[in-house]
């Protein structure tokens, strides 16, 4: 029987026996959770999960009313009348009994479907689980999927989705402090990918807005995130005017929150939400020191198109491949799992030094064209008080120079913490100054293969690539060599010199995972 169900006999003058519900207060219960005064889950047994659909609650209940009711029957005859007074009838005032039960009890609740619960997987109360995904994983093919992707985006971009989907699908995402954002025009793939993400989160995928996280007079903003779900999605989010950062930074933190939901009292809870928003207008973020920065993952799509037919037919395809996909992300997050640091350190320093990201580019990320574009800083004049207050910021050091030395810093303190992957920025002499253990790699290949690539990644012409190259060469040289008094690329100053045309880029991977293991296990010794 439910152990929170108490069910009451009560044999009147005229030989009439009445059976009727009544609840436990005196113990603590496991098959009933209670939050903010209201109904959160029951357990089902015939069923093997939890359900969180308070009808659940009414039928169970009322199930073992009945089921007494044949037992008494067995003991007193069937010629006696029974009188059952059941939560589905409104007239034997139980179901206002209930509400006050609730009412009156703490919250006793384990938060339910925290991870993941695949078709095929065996559960347990005790796995709080109240759903399971409509799919099972599996390796194969995902052709419909490969096309959409490898068209709508490049795979640096396709790279952060998957790392993305399969955190949430190997449950590690309730750790992560990141949200996903697809900024680009209308038509360029941002719903595709998001109507993906729905469809392999189905049943634990919600809508969100923005808009009420980011405003400053919403109490009720947190409602919509009730039932804790893995998934949050936006299709068409504006966040280019932020009045308030606190509610989306510490959903995104995963912070404790106060909740308040409509006629209900308030409860604590922390949610697991992973947010995806897909929006044609730039995040503004006002507070520069809130850590919405650096938790933000900005996605772009290509802006190149399939057509119709063929995007319906890939459209399409995407649900005989679900188990496959997941699969895929799944083994794409746990390649990618060490943390990569790149433009998040350049947006740390821009806190530590209470700076704003967009008055100066990052000197050291040369990794993309468009930055070749951004300006040094702001062309208008400075009045001497503006001056004067910059010279405090950075301790009467040029920009630059204040950058590159926090910069420093900031890289020292992680290494100690924990291994990373960095690219660039002069990491290796860095490291070495200050006596940091790590294998510096240099990566290297003939000029005419890099132009192909390139071509191949930003679409360019070949006059184009080749102009950029040279630019983006002599930046980095120039960078390097004025920072460190190196010469960028000569082999004496690296660990490991690659010429990624002699192993292709996953042979290249393969040789240099085989080398950090073998640097790692010598350590290890």
């Amino acid at each position: 029987m439910l152990d929170f169900l108490n069910i009451k006999i009560k044999i009147n003058k005229d030989a009439s026996i009445e059976v009727a519900p009544d609840y436990i207060c005196n113990k603590r219960i496991t098959d009933l959770m209670i939050r903010g005064g209201a109904f959160y889950g029951v357990w089902d047994e015939q069923a093997g999960l939890w359900s969180r659909d308070e009808y659940d609650a009414y039928r169970l209940v009322d199930n073992e009313l009945w089921s007494k009711v044949a037992e008494l029957k067995t003991k007193y005859g069937t010629d006696r009348n029974y009188i059952v007074k059941t939560m589905s009838e409104f007239s034997t005032s139980k179901l206002t009994d209930w509400k006050k039960y609730l009412k009156s009890c703490p919250d006793l609740y384990h938060s339910l479907d925290d991870t993941v619960t695949f078709s095929d997987q065996k559960v347990t109360k005790e796995d709080y689980v109240s759903k399971r995904l409509p799919y099972a994983l599996s390796k194969g093919p995902t052709p419909s999927y490969d096309t959409l992707m490898s068209t709508l985006y490049s795979e640096e971009e396709r790279d952060k989705l998957e790392w993305a989907i399969g955190s949430i699908l190997v449950g590690d995402s309730r750790n992560i402090q990141k949200f996903i954002v697809l900024y680009g025009e209308g038509g360029t793939g941002k719903s595709t990918v998001l109507n993906i993400v729905q469809a392999l989160f189905e049943g634990y995928c919600s809508t969100f807005s923005a808009k009420s996280l980011a405003s400053s007079n919403n109490q009720f903003a947190l409602e919509q995130f009730k039932n804790n779900p893995l998934v949050a999605i936006q299709h068409d989010g504006n966040l280019s005017r932020i009045e308030d950062n606190a509610k989306l930074n510490s959903l995104i933190s995963h912070e404790p929150m106060t909740v308040n939901e409509k006629y209900k009292a308030q409860y604590d809870a922390v949610f697991s939400s992973f947010l995806f928003m897909g929006t044609n207008k730039p995040v503004m973020i006002t507070d520069a020191k809130s850590g919405l920065i650096r938790r933000l993952i900005d996605v772009r799509p290509t802006g190149h198109t399939l057509p119709y037919d063929k995007y319906k037919s890939a459209s399409n395809g995407i649900k005989f491949e679900l188990g496959a996909i997941a699969q895929h992300c799944i083994d794409r997050y746990k390649e990618m799992g060490i943390s990569y640091y790149d433009n998040e350190i350049f947006t740390e320093v821009m806190e530590r030094l209470e700076a704003e990201k967009g008055d100066f580019k990052d000197r050291s990320d040369f990794t993309r064209g468009q930055n070749l574009q951004q300006e040094v800083g702001p062309t208008k004049t400075r009045s001497w008080k503006e001056k004067l207050r910059e010279f405090s910021r950075y301790h009467g050091l040029p920009k630059g120079d204040a950058i590159f030395f926090n910069q420093s810093d900031l890289l020292c303190d992680l290494a100690r913490k924990e291994s990373f992957v960095i690219m660039g920025r002069c990491a290796d002499t860095i490291l070495t100054n200050n006596r940091v253990p790590h294998i510096s790699i240099y990566i290297n290949a003939p000029f005419e293969m890099r132009v192909r690539r390139v071509m191949k990644i930003d679409d360019l012409t070949k006059k184009a690539a080749v102009k950029l190259l040279k630019k983006l060469d002599k930046q980095h040289r120039r960078y390097n060599e004025f920072y460190t008094g190196r010469e960028w690329g000569n082999a004496v100053n690296y660990d490991l010199c690659i010429n990624s045309a002699a192993y292709g880029i996953e042979g290249s991977v393969e040789l240099i995972e085989r080398i950090i293991k073998q640097h790692t296990t010598r350590e290890q010794d």
